[in-house]
C-alpha cells in the first residue's frame, strides 16, 4: 500500500480516523461493558472515553472535569494567576519527591518507593532545588520538612 500526499487525500483519511474511532468506541462498549455495567469503574472509563471521542468527532474540543475546573477557577479570578506558594511551580511527580524528602526519605528510599530509578529522583531533586531557588540539599531537606510541618499544622 503506497500512501500519497496530496490535499484532497484529506477527507478520505479523516473519514477512515472517524471509522477507526467509532470501532473503537463499539470495542470499549463491548469489552467494558458499560452498556449493563456502567457503574463499574471499567464501565465508567469506557463512559468517559466515548463521550471524550465523540465531543472530539463532532469538532468540540474535550476537556476533563478535573482541568475544567481548574480553567474556571483561574479565570473566575479566585485563584490568582501567580503561584501563591513557590511548592505550587512542581510538577506532580516533584511535589511527591519533595513531600518524602519531608518525610526524612533518602533518594534511593523515595526511587523504592516511587518505582524510578536513584538517578531519576536525582534530577526530580535538583529540578525542585531549581524551583524552590535552593542552593543545597540541606536547605531542600529544611524546606521541605518546615513546609511539610506547616501542612499538617493547617497554616
Amino acid at each position: 500500500m503506497q500512501i500519497h500526499s496530496c490535499s484532497n487525500c484529506y477527507p478520505i483519511r479523516l473519514q477512515v480516523v472517524k471509522q477507526l474511532i467509532s470501532a473503537g468506541i463499539a470495542w470499549i462498549a463491548t469489552h467494558h461493558s458499560f452498556a449493563t455495567n456502567a457503574a463499574t469503574s471499567a464501565g465508567r472509563k469506557a463512559l468517559y472515553y466515548t463521550c471524550a471521542i465523540r465531543q472530539v468527532l463532532g469538532g468540540r474540543i474535550y476537556v476533563s472535569e478535573k482541568m475544567s475546573a481548574e480553567i474556571l477557577e483561574t479565570f473566575s479570578g479566585r485563584r490568582a494567576g501567580t503561584e501563591s506558594s513557590p511548592v505550587e511551580k512542581l510538577t506532580n511527580r516533584e511535589f511527591e519527591v519533595f513531600q518524602l524528602i519531608g518525610q526524612g526519605r533518602g533518594t534511593r528510599e523515595i526511587a523504592k518507593k516511587l518505582h524510578l530509578s536513584v538517578k531519576t529522583v536525582e534530577v526530580h531533586r535538583a529540578n525542585i532545588k531549581a524551583k524552590l531557588k535552593l542552593k543545597s540539599t540541606t536547605e531542600l531537606i529544611r524546606f521541605a520538612v518546615r513546609w511539610l510541618e506547616s501542612q499538617s499544622a493547617g497554616v
